[in-house]
């Protein structure tokens, strides 16, 4: 158990429980760096410096499995991606490499905030320079984001932002749809291809609510903006997850034990004649 120092008050506590709580509670309105950056800073100020290297080598070690995970599930990343990852790793071993020898010799036990904020900042950088998202290579290019029209919810129209948003979910069925259709696509990755575009269509006809002019244009708080961030958290959260999966299902140790599962040989292709909202079942 650490020690944590918070508005004066000592008290004892486990460091998992804690700090995983203050995370669940961080709003969603911004991208998970620039989240993840404002709540290290946060808690160096308040917690033991002790407590937030603690903490700071857990988040290391979880990009570093990242990494792992990401180069191990993307087959086929180029060479300059692959190097990418390597630097990125090196990196963040150092920085971790760093920090214990500087815990082995008591360096954070007294009067240690400024000195952990230095390697807060280093580890933020690092984000910024090298950023790993599970999901985003391999994904297709868009003009726009998810997390980039988060950050437009105070600063653009809802008209504006639910044109843009549907723009970029036409963006993401086409490419799911070239996927689902190709040839060079296994069983598996097909049937998760018509499983994404299946939540994104229902996304693409999203009925918003209507503008009643009660709020300004650039208060979140307004219904229809509300609903916008959630439909873009939702497209977030299905498109990186598919990406991941198409590439990882690539494997074929994973088109094996597919095809083991669905007791199946070749995939049959058929046509489909029903419009989006009539498909419920996918067509292999």
């Amino acid at each position: 158990m650490a020690t944590l120092r918070s508005s004066g008050c000592k008290c004892k506590i486990g460091v998992p429980f804690m700090l995983m709580a203050l995370v669940l509670v961080l709003p969603l309105t911004r991208s998970a760096p620039l989240e993840e950056a404002k709540f290290l800073r946060q808690i160096a100020d308040q917690y033991s410096a002790p407590l937030v290297v603690s903490f700071l080598h857990s988040r290391i070690q979880k990009n570093e499995e990242m990494i792992t995970k990401i180069k191990s599930s993307l087959k086929d990343l180029d060479q300059s991606k692959v190097d990418v990852f390597d630097l990125a790793g090196k990196t963040l071993e150092l920085l971790d490499e760093q920090l214990t020898a500087l815990e082995k010799a008591d360096y954070f036990d007294f009067n240690g905030t400024e000195k952990v904020k230095y390697f807060i900042e280093q580890f933020i950088m690092q984000n910024e320079m090298y950023p790993v998202e599970f999901g985003s290579y391999g994904s297709v290019k868009v003009v726009v984001t998810p997390d980039a029209l988060l950050e437009d919810l105070p600063l653009k129209t809802s008209d504006v932002l639910i044109s843009s948003t549907n723009t970029m979910i036409q963006t993401y069925l086409t490419d799911i749809d070239e996927k689902e259709r190709s040839f060079g696509s296994n069983r598996m990755q097909k049937l998760s291809a018509f499983m994404a575009k299946r939540e994104l269509k229902l996304l693409a006809d999203y009925s918003y609510p209507p503008n009643n002019g009660n709020y300004g244009y650039n208060n979140v708080n307004d219904p229809r903006k509300v609903a916008i961030g959630t439909v873009l958290r939702k497209v977030k959260t299905i498109v990186d997850f598919f990406y991941a999966q198409f590439n990882h299902l690539a494997d074929p140790k994973s088109t094996i034990k597919g095809n083991e599962v669905t007791n199946s040989h070749e995939p049959r292709i058929e046509v489909v004649t029903s419009t989006p909202s009539q498909e419920t079942t996918p067509p292999y």
